[in-house]
């Protein structure tokens, strides 16, 4: 139908063209027809004309003289021309005179007009004589005119001939006229028929390139597009000209691609859905609005108890009315649905097939036809009842974590405020006993002091335990000396060991590396009481401690007993996350073990042991020996803590072998050997010192008991001047060896606090009590400028320390301070405490190796002059401790700058200008602390201003804002850069 419509249209354009192509030409033909004849006739006007005027002369002398002859001469003449028909002569007025008849003419005649011959008429025109319209037309001109001669076409030609101005007659010519129509029709048909050929064969032309050009690739793209629409796409059309139709074809070859790419989608996406539709673990519907099924999936089925959803849908007709057993929650469902739309989640219970109640989460929507009324429903089905059985669970397991944890935080309440009393009794205990008293007396205060160390080791086996199960007791990693660990060990058990006849011994790997980077107190706590216990169940024999190296073949995965198979493998570490190493270095393992001869642990016993308040036999052990059986629960979680797992080889009545294992980090030899040199010769000289640290800053005063601590020394803290003269007048005068005092704080500064100790009497001389004059007294101040150095010493303290307080300077401060002839070479200290000026500001000690300049990118401003934003390097070097002990102070730190900077722009505010420097002090000081230089020196100027009372205090307060910004800035981006 196509082909047909397309060919018919194209036929009617072609006829059309055609038909205005003829026309067309058909008009030109005729047009150059009629010029020729036109042509033609002039030509023969002409001829004739000329020949009249060569015979007028002749023709007017005869007309005139009346000589007929001549004149017929003269006629015959002219009408000897070649086709001449004839040649009539009228006198003046129109009177024939002379007709004479030309070959032509009479050929014509003879074929035709004899007829009119006979009847005496004239042979070539009725008339006689001239008309008054031929005269008419003489007087306008001579003039060729057509007529008929004998039914022919012939030319009539009419001359005057004139002679002295005057007319003498007529000639009137006859021309046959029929060659010229004769031509001018063979033309006329050979033009006609080269416009029909012409116009055939352009008819053709057009037909056998338009069917090539046109018709055929729009036939193909026909055919092509209904194949297509058979279902057979992808398919391309090729062969097709590079022209507008090329372009509908790579159009349509495009259209045929992007058509197979989406089917092939469609396909795979209607298989994937329908994969998921059929593979869904939820049960996924269609139905009525009155819950007439029409679809379901496997899983539907399986939830309401059927083998398939062919099954579910030929016997079960509506969803609403078989399965589902609370009517008011199906109405609320409807009431949701109707409002919304949309229901989730909703949780009700059903009925399956077998009489079994489930609990299922129905998701639900409408699904809205064209008029917006609802169509049908669909949605899913969940079984939701072993989650809401692992729901109970979970609540009752948070519970009783909540009662646990509940419990641990009450242990660990309870144990501090039973630990703080306790210390206060011990310290109190050692000052007694260090104060004269008589044998008898120092035996009592030996058997409270061991009282109160048993009382003390068992409050803090309790704090340990509730700590590490409510997850708030970190390991505190350090560089250590292995080897020196062990032997320390091996002293302090030594007595004990001898006391009962044992004998004790330690084997060291000789391949095992002696620096390590881990927590060693924490490693001497499970050894302590591994030891321990080996010690005190065991009557006879010995007790050995090993420790082995291990390579990674040597590790071995303990069988189920909870035992490993040979003396040769070693229950492997549970994890390297606790582990701190240095770069890329892979952790150091160890196996560490404890083999002893006593009696033994009962197999079904051996997993028991490690349970906390669990002891082997029981409360006839407890009763024999005594304990609170939390020694070997703790030591599990803490060698957990340390990557390790720790296992028991035992038999009832043959000694136990307790192995575990345990992972550190490479350590540093010099440090460790610094930090031994320090604390040896503090055993050696003095061993622990009793300390009052006077310092109102939070992160001055835990950064000085982390020194302090680590030197063995015992604390106690005072905020101010003030409270530490308070202090100091409850306690003996010989209470405190050394004072740390700090120079900037509320209430009473270090000058002033100084001054009254120096100048100080007994208070109350019956109690013994008072602040001792002569006691020494160490500056722990950040200001580094000499007159603040000199003021110190007029007052009389001993030294100083800046802040941020190292470690290393702290412990030669209270060296110089206590033990002034420790160091070869010192000066002796004058009477009283006091050193000059000029022994103060010599190095004494030392030098703090300088702070490496920080990376590039720990710098905000590219001001190479201006000190670092943020220098966490440089503080841990300062400080003396290890990062784990720095984030802390460090987190602290952050808070206690923004806590400062907010006072201080308060206190300006209220126009508190001492206030303001109090506050800028410590925030320079605690900005130091934690490395951030750049605020340190903002607050340094804020300082300085506020002393001064400078008018430039508010422009130094905006620029320590600005430095503030720019480190909590640094902090951001750094936690952020850790993140990733």
């Amino acid at each position: 139908m196509l082909k047909r419509r397309l060919r018919f249209k194209f036929n009617c354009a072609m006829v059309a063209v055609c038909l205005g192509v003829s026309l067309l030409f058909g008009a030109l033909f005729y047009y150059l027809d009629s010029l020729y004849y036109q042509t033609a006739l002039d030509g023969v006007e002409q001829v004739l004309a000329t020949v009249s005027m060569q015979k007028r002369v002749e023709i007017a002398f005869d007309l005139y003289s009346g000589q007929d002859v001549a004149l017929r001469a003269s006629l015959e003449e002219m009408a000897a021309l070649k086709h001449v028909l004839g040649v009539r002569a009228y006198d003046k007025d129109g009177n024939l005179k002379m007709e004479v008849l030309g070959p032509a003419g009479e050929a014509q005649l003879r074929a035709g007009g004899s007829q009119r011959i006979s009847q005496g008429e004239a042979f070539l025109l009725r008339e006689t004589s001239l008309t008054a319209n031929d005269l008419h037309e003489l007087a306008a001109g001579s003039a060729l005119q057509r007529t008929e001669f004998l039914g022919a076409s012939a030319g009539r030609f009419l001359y005057t001939i004139r002679s002295m101005d005057a007319t003498q007659g007529h000639i009137e010519i006859f021309y046959d006229l029929s060659d010229i129509l004769a031509n001018s029709r063979t033309g006329l048909i050979l033009l006609g028929l080269t416009l029909v050929a012409m116009v055939l064969s352009m008819a053709l032309l057009l037909n056998v390139l338009l069917s090539g050009l046109v018709i055929r690739p729009v036939e193909m793209l026909r055919n092509a597009m209904n194949r297509v629409r058979e279902g057979l796409i992808g398919l391309q059309v090729t062969s097709l000209p590079n022209d507008e139709i090329g372009d509908m074809a790579a159009a349509f070859n495009g259209m045929s691609v992007e058509l197979e790419a989406k089917r092939d989608s469609l396909m795979a996406s209607e298989a994937k859905y329908r994969s998921l539709f059929e593979n869904a673990v939820e049960g996924l519907f269609r139905t009525t609005m009155d819950g007439r099924i029409l679809g379901a999936n496997p899983a539907l089925a399986r939830i309401l108890g059927y083998e398939s959803q062919q099954e579910l849908m030929h016997e079960v007709r509506s969803l609403e009315s078989i399965f589902f057993i609370d009517a008011a929650s199906r109405l609320e469902l409807r009431r949701r649905l109707k409002e919304h739309g949309y229901v989730q989640d909703f949780e009700q219970q059903l009925r399956r097939r077998n009489g079994e109640v489930i609990w299922v989460a129905e998701t639900v929507r409408l699904v809205p036809g064209l008029d917006g009324e609802a169509l049908f429903m669909e949605g899913s089905l969940v079984d939701v009842t072993e989650r809401r059985r692992a729901g109970v669970l979970e609540r009752e397991k948070i519970q009783a974590e909540a009662q646990n944890r509940a419990k641990s935080e009450f242990l660990a309440a309870m144990s501090h405020e039973i630990r703080t009393p306790m210390n206060a009794i011990l310290g109190m205990t050692d000052l007694a006993m260090a104060s004269g008293l008589s044998p008898k007396q120092w035996e009592f205060m030996q058997t409270v002091k061991d009282s109160a160390f048993h009382l003390l080791t068992v409050i803090n086996d309790i704090l340990d335990l509730s700590k590490i199960e409510a997850g708030r007791l970190e390991l505190e990693p350090v560089d250590f000396d292995l080897e020196h660990l062990m032997g320390s060990i091996a002293k302090s058990m030594a007595y004990q060991a001898r006391k009962k006849g044992l004998e004790l011994y330690r084997s060291m790997d000789a391949n095992a590396p002696r620096y390590l980077h881990g927590d060693p107190a924490r490693l001497r706590q499970v050894l302590l009481n591994l030891v321990g216990n080996a010690i005190k169940f065991t009557e006879s024999g010995r007790v050995v401690m090993r420790v082995r190296f291990l390579v990674p073949e040597e590790i071995a995965a303990p069988n189920s007993t909870g035992s490993t198979d040979s003396a040769d493998t070693v229950a492997p570490p549970e994890t390297a996350d606790s582990v701190d190493t240095v770069g890329n270095e892979p952790p150091l393992c160890f196996a560490f073990s404890v083999q002893d001869t006593g009696i033994g642990v009962p197999a079904q016993k051996q997993q028991e042991i490690f349970n906390s308040f669990t002891q082997a036999q029981g409360s006839v052990t407890s009763r024999k020996y005594g304990g609170t059986g939390l020694g070997l629960a703790i030591s599990r979680k803490l060698v957990h803590m340390m990557g390790g797992e720790i296992t028991l080889e035992s038999e009832e009545g043959d000694g136990s072998i307790f192995t575990f294992t345990a992972c550190f980090g490479k350590g540093d030899p010099e440090a460790v050997q610094k930090e031994e040199t320090l604390l040896a010769e503090w055993s050696e000289r003095r061993g622990a010192l009793n300390i009052l640290l006077v310092e109102d800053n939070p992160l001055n005063v835990r950064v000085a008991e982390l020194h302090l601590k680590r030197m063995g020394h015992n604390i106690i803290v005072a905020n101010n001047g003030e409270h530490a003269l308070e202090i100091m007048s409850t306690m003996p005068e010989k209470a405190f060896d050394v004072v740390l005092m700090d120079l900037e704080m509320p209430v009473m500064d270090g000058f002033e606090a100084t001054r009254t100790i120096r100048s100080a009497t007994m208070n109350n001389p019956a109690l013994d009590a008072g602040p001792n004059p002569s006691v020494p007294i160490i500056a722990m101040t950040a200001h580094a400028l000499i007159d603040v150095k000199e003021r110190c010493l007029e007052i009389g303290m001993n030294d100083f320390v800046a802040k941020p307080v190292n470690f290393a300077d702290l412990s030669a401060a209270i060296q110089r301070a206590v033990l002034p002839d420790l160091r070869a070479g010192a000066e002796a200290l004058p009477e009283g405490g006091a050193v000059t000026a000029s022994a103060l500001t010599r190095e004494t000690a030392p030098p703090r190796p300088p702070a490496a300049e920080p990376p590039a990118e720990h710098c905000v401003d590219d001001d190479e002059s201006a000190p670092p934003v943020l220098d966490t390097k440089g503080a841990i070097r300062t400080l003396g401790i290890t990062p784990e002990l720095f984030q802390p102070i460090f987190e602290n730190s952050v808070r206690e700058v923004r806590m400062l900077f907010d006072r201080l722009g308060t206190e300006y505010e209220a126009g508190d200008i001492a206030a303001v420097t109090l506050s800028a002090h410590t925030a320079k000081s605690t900005a130091a602390t934690m490395g951030a230089l750049e605020c340190r020196d903002a607050a340094r100027q804020v300082e300085l201003a506020a002393r001064d009372n400078s008018d430039a205090l508010p422009t130094h307060i905006e620029a320590m804002a600005a430095a503030l910004a720019r480190l909590e800035q640094r902090i951001a981006a750094d936690e952020s850069s850790a993140d990733e």
